[in-house]
């Protein structure tokens, strides 16, 4: 079970109805940064706390962390919703995922 944070706040759940999302869009490659898109409709209780260059978005699967990133930007469509585009940052890699190895080694 997915579920996505704002600022540790709740913004999608599968289980609650008002908690949705439109389109979540997760990309990940090996070396690169990681960005994540997704539209949130206005009746999202969440839709005002998103902050452009100061929210933090992150994504649980079975309540363990797989990505955490910022706010890049964050557009309104012609109904008034947010299309939000994320980036994974080195930093939120290297201090908040501990368990992953971006650089492998050989060992003899």
């Amino acid at each position: 079970m997915y579920q996505v944070r704002c600022d540790n706040k709740i913004i999608y759940d599968l289980r609650d109805e008002n908690l949705k999302i439109i389109s979540p869009n997760l990309t990940t490659e090996i070396n690169k940064t990681g960005t994540f898109d997704f539209t949130m409709p206005p009746q999202n209780p969440c839709y005002d706390i998103i902050k452009k260059l100061k929210s933090i978005i992150t994504i649980y699967q079975d309540e363990e962390e797989i990505w955490r990133g910022r706010v890049l930007n964050d557009k309104l469509d012609f109904y008034n919703r947010k299309q939000v585009e994320c980036e994974r940052r080195a930093f939120f890699s290297f201090r908040y995922h501990t368990k992953t190895i971006y650089f492998p080694r050989l060992t003899k």
